[in-house]
C-alpha cells in the first residue's frame, strides 16, 4: 500500500464472482484503500479524507445487486457507499459519539438492513441500513460487536455479541436488547 497506508485495522471483502469482486483495506491514519485484483495493486479509494482512521469495514452480502459498503472511524462516525467505494455519504444521525470502532452488517442485511456499531459510548443499532441509530444495550464502553449465524436467537432473531470494557453482552433479538454474559461459564451478578 505505501509509506502512506499506515497500519491496517480492517479488511473486508466482497461476495460475489468476478468482475465485481473487492478487497477493502481501512488503514489508521491513511484512509480506506480498495483492489480489484484479488490484492495485487491497491488505490486510495476516493471521496473520503485521506487522513482518516477507518477502524472497520463492511460490505453488504448482496453486494453484487446494491454495491453498498460501510465504513466506521474513531472519529469520524459512519460512512456509506452505494457504488462499491466511489462516493461516500456519513451515516451517523443518533449517534452521540463519533468514535466508532466497530460495525457490522447482519447476515441477513439485504432483506433486514440491521447494522450495529461499538462506540465509546455504548453499542448502537440500525435497522434502516444505517440512515438512524439508536443506543442499545449498556451505556459503557463497547469495544466490539458481531452477529451469530440467521436464526441463532430466539423467534428468529439473530444472536448478537457486544464486548465491553465491562465484560459481555448478548442479544437474541437481533440487538433490540441485551444482557450481560459471562466468559467464565458463571452467571454475571
Amino acid at each position: 500500500m505505501g509509506p502512506d497506508g499506515g497500519s491496517v485495522l480492517s479488511l473486508a471483502a466482497s461476495p460475489g464472482i468476478e468482475p465485481e469482486r473487492i478487497v477493502l483495506a481501512g488503514t489508521d491514519g491513511g484512509g480506506l484503500y480498495r483492489s480489484s485484483d484479488r490484492g495485487q495493486t491497491w488505490l486510495r479509494a476516493p471521496g473520503l479524507p485521506t487522513d482518516l482512521a477507518i477502524s472497520s469495514v463492511a460490505v453488504s452480502p448482496r453486494f453484487d445487486d446494491e454495491k453498498a459498503v460501510y465504513v466506521a472511524s474513531r472519529g469520524s462516525g459512519v460512512m456509506r457507499s452505494g457504488d462499491g467505494g466511489e462516493t461516500w455519504t456519513t451515516r451517523s444521525d443518533g449517534l452521540t459519539t463519533s468514535a466508532v470502532g466497530e460495525l457490522v452488517l447482519s447476515p441477513s442485511f439485504g432483506s433486514d438492513q440491521i447494522a450495529l456499531v461499538a462506540t465509546d459510548r455504548g453499542l448502537f443499532r440500525s435497522n434502516n441500513a444505517g440512515k438512524l441509530w439508536a443506543p442499545v444495550g449498556p451505556v459503557i464502553s463497547a469495544l466490539s460487536v458481531a452477529f451469530g449465524p440467521a436464526g441463532s436467537g430466539s423467534a428468529g432473531g439473530l444472536a448478537a455479541f457486544g464486548g465491553t470494557v465491562v465484560g459481555l453482552y448478548t442479544s437474541t433479538d437481533s440487538g433490540r436488547t441485551w444482557s450481560a454474559s459471562s466468559l467464565s461459564g458463571r452467571p454475571v451478578t
